[in-house]
């Protein structure tokens, strides 16, 4: 049967004593290996390892197992023999459920156990909570399913993985990857796990190493090592766990996962998670061993694992496969992606005087007038999978002010606003990856906002800035005030004040923030942001954790029908007709806004013209926040807020009466910080259409908590 399946490569290898089979399944950026026993059309079992691991972890238990069921053991993206993620990619916890659910759809597989060991254990716990349906069966080897955060912990962590992994990106391939002997490799992971039994180093390594020149290499993608940004709460996890449908069996081990993991900071919130599947009358046994103990002494869990498989799986009526992969309407769902290639050097490009071939041709021809009078430059940032291109405005060494636009938008969002500000300071636009003229993300990787605070970092880091303010509206601000609760914790950059309409990163600067972004950037780094400019957003909006597997399990559905879509994925347009789609899309915008937004926002194709933002900025974001983790990130920003309200804006988008309320609270909430609130007449993109109502208001805030100030440090802008 896999023989037959498309895409799949399955491989007899004789090499191992039992009947053993190797897989090879593609993914966007390469494939996921792995290793099948058992017959072909075995109740199907899907065993995870975990982390540094690869599937190898499983070769002394699954022999030991009903021969009734299809074992297949993957090696997770950037362990074993399956392909490391792109350059600049996160390894996450959600990025891992995708994989899952790509390694089953390619297999046909609608009905199916997991076995997780460890961090395989979460993944199952996670894909079991957003697709109950699909799980008949999970068994937890020395997991939890869930390893909450504690929330005041929790935005040290993200930013200790975001400043790893821009380190990493610095350092050479050289010193990126070690070479050993055989011995001196079996010393080293014999050294750093030293649970494992002589045996089980030598299975792990079958997989764990490639030769080289010179020796031998690790095969894991270092990146694996750096802090999981991703991470959820307690109530978040509570949250996911209610949703699982399947049988449970956890089996702990006496001397493995609590002894090595468990700590008086989240021993409570193990004990409520332990306590939420006594609750739903799942099974959990504890035997002798040490968190290895299905690989090194599989003869203890084999028996438990076993009879967990044949009373709740095997006693079962199989159900139906699914005859093909599923199809859930792509054409209408997905109509105008277009992939933009741009340029791929290493160094930060600023081309003084015109903006861009584009934009003179669309000027010339449908008299658009979003060129300032004033000279202007563009930006070009180069990131491991591209480039972040951008806008400069304003004297040399003016003091710097990063503008962050909206969801969809461009940085040309700030073409109408920034010539009206006061001229001291050097304002820098952004297009946030996938939008305007940016590099879209790599193949297989989703949209997030720790993923942007990181590529503010980026830019940050590019441009050298050690103050500097930022302007963000909508999506924009979301981001900036994630960057701003990191950088609490980082003391080599500094920023000023924080305006969002949009939402990045710099060093100690402003913000001026449009609608959802600029808090995660002031609540990260808060010892860089002295001041924050909310334009028609509410900071730190969480989502319900009733809600969080339904928007989740969309965001990740999304992604996977996009690139199961085959054939074009672009459409084509005349001018004419892009102006006509983006303002019925985006009513608010009036035609001279959406002129300025198409300058950057479209790319000239064989035919006409494609939208030039990735269409997977489309779809739900998978990363989101809980009330508490809302409110602890509001409590970390200490910076001055100014929040500009449009009387036609975001509030007439919150207009059920739980949404007043919570907007109701929020609004006492901000003024008891000190936030400055102000209503103005006009709608969601007032910044952009009637930039005048709004510039005397943020002029007279960059004056009175920027300008006023003196140090700001020198940039490279």
């Amino acid at each position: 049967m896999l023989q037959a399946l498309k895409g799949v490569r399955h491989l007899h290898s004789s090499a191992l004593k039992q009947t053993v089979s190797e897989l090879s399944i593609p993914v966007p950026w390469g494939e996921i290996r792995g290793k099948v026993w058992g017959p072909d059309h075995g109740r199907p079992v899907l065993c995870l390892h975990g982390w540094a691991d690869n599937c190898g972890t499983f070769n002394t238990l699954i022999p030991l197992l009903p021969k009734e069921c299809r074992y297949v053991a993957v090696d997770l993206a950037g362990h074993g023999l399956s392909s490391h993620r792109p350059p600049g990619v996160f390894y996450s916890f959600p990025e891992y459920v995708m994989d899952v659910h790509r390694v089953v759809e390619a297999l046909h597989w609608s009905h199916f156990s997991i076995i997780g060991h460890s961090m395989g254990g979460n993944v199952a716990g996670m894909f079991s909570a957003l697709y109950p349906e699909m799980v008949d069966s999970v068994v937890l080897l020395d997991s939890y399913g869930f390893l909450p955060t504690d929330q005041k912990e929790m935005f040290k962590v993200m930013r200790q993985g975001m400043d790893d992994m821009l380190q990493f990106e610095k350092q050479s391939e050289e010193t990126k990857r070690r070479v050993y002997t055989y011995e001196n490799a079996v010393e080293r992971l014999s050294a750093v796990n030293p649970a494992l039994s002589e045996r089980s180093v030598h299975i792990l390594l079958e997989r764990g190493l490639v030769q080289v020149e010179g020796g031998m290499a690790f095969t894991r993608d270092f990146r694996i090592n750096l802090k999981n940004i991703v991470r959820i709460s307690l109530e978040q996890s509570l949250a996911l766990q209610s949703e699982i449908k399947a049988q449970i069996l956890v089996v702990l081990a006496e001397d493995g996962f609590d002894k090595l993991f468990v700590g008086q900071d989240n021993k409570e919130s193990i004990a409520a998670i332990v306590q939420g599947y006594r609750d739903r009358k799942h099974t959990l046994v504890t035997v002798p061993g040490d968190h290895h103990i299905h690989l090194n002494d599989p003869e203890v869990v084999a028996p438990l694992v076993s009879s967990f498989l044949q009373t709740k799986v095997l006693t079962q009526p199989a159900r139906p496969a699914r005859e093909q992969t599923s199809k859930m309407g792509y054409k209408q769902l997905y109509q105008e992606d277009k992939e933009v290639t741009l340029d791929r050097g290493r160094d930060v490009f600023m081309a003084s005087g015109s903006c861009g071939e584009m934009r003179a041709l669309l000027q010339t021809l449908h008299g658009a007038t979003a060129m300032a009078e004033e000279v202007c430059s563009d930006l070009s940032v180069p990131v491991p999978w591209g480039h972040i291109r951008g806008r400069v405005w304003g004297p040399d060494h003016g003091r710097p002010v990063l503008c962050l636009h909206g969801w969809a938008d461009n940085c040309g969002a700030f073409n109408t606003l920034i010539p009206l500000l006061p001229k001291e300071c050097r304002y820098v636009a952004l297009d946030l990856p996938g939008h305007g003229l940016s590099s879209h993300r790599p193949p297989g990787d989703f949209y997030s906002y720790p993923a942007y605070v990181a590529d503010i970092r980026r830019v940050a880091d590019a441009l050298q800035l050690r103050k500097f303010s930022i302007i963000s509206h909508s999506m924009g601000a979301e981001i900036a005030a994630l960057v701003s609760v990191i950088v609490l914790f980082i003391s080599s950059l500094n920023i000023q004040r924080l305006f969002c309409c949009g939402g990045f990163f710099f060093a100690r600067g402003v913000i001026i923030w449009f609608k959802l972004c600029l808090p995660q950037f002031s609540a990260l780094y808060p010892e860089m942001v002295d001041a924050l400019v909310l334009l028609d957003s509410y900071a730190f909006l969480p989502t319900d954790s009733k809600e969080l597997s339904k928007v989740m399990r969309k965001g990740m559905d999304e992604i996977l029908q996009f690139e199961n879509k085959t054939g074009d994925k672009k459409r084509v347009y005349t001018y004419e007709k892009a102006v006509e789609r983006l303002s019925a899309a985006n009513p608010t915008l009036t035609k001279q806004s959406a002129h300025i937004l198409l300058e950057r926002g479209l790319v000239q194709v064989e035919g006409g013209f494609a939208f030039s933002r990735d269409l997977r900025v489309n779809f739900k974001n998978i990363w989101r926040i809980s009330s508490e983790q809302s409110l602890e990130m509001q409590s970390r920003v200490q910076a001055s807020v100014l929040l500009v309200l449009a009387e036609q804006g975001i509030n007439r988008i919150f207009s059920q009466p739980t949404q007043r309320k919570f907007i109701s609270t929020r609004l006492h909430g901000l003024q008891d910080q000190n936030y400055t609130v102000v209503t103005v007449p006009g709608d969601h993109h007032v910044h952009l259409n009637e930039p005048e109502v709004v510039a005397p208001i943020v002029s007279d805030f960059l004056r009175n908590k920027v300008l006023s100030q003196s140090n700001y440090g020198r940039h490279k802008l």
